[in-house]
């Protein structure tokens, strides 16, 4: 959470399932603070997609992924 009030970041991107991070921590902590108008990528496993979206991300992408999908997701996430 440090970076991103440093930087204030246009979009974040988690890499979930990464074992010294609690993501749904990550997730509502910027949610209830002053980023929710930040958007938020996850990037999960196929049996997480929903869960993690029922958790306030704006978009999941399943790995493994085409890097094209990444930037085409940033991309319509920044032109809202």
């Amino acid at each position: 959470m440090d970076i991103i009030t440093r930087i204030r970041p246009d979009v974040v991107i988690i890499n979930l399932e990464i074992q010294d991070i609690n993501d749904l921590e990550i997730i509502k902590q910027i949610r209830l603070q002053d980023y929710s108008d930040i958007p938020v990528i996850a990037l999960s496993s196929p049996s997480d997609h929903e869960h993690y979206l029922n958790q306030g991300v704006d978009r999941c992408l399943v790995k493994p992924f085409k890097i094209k999908k990444l930037f085409q997701t940033i991309q319509s996430l920044l032109e809202k």
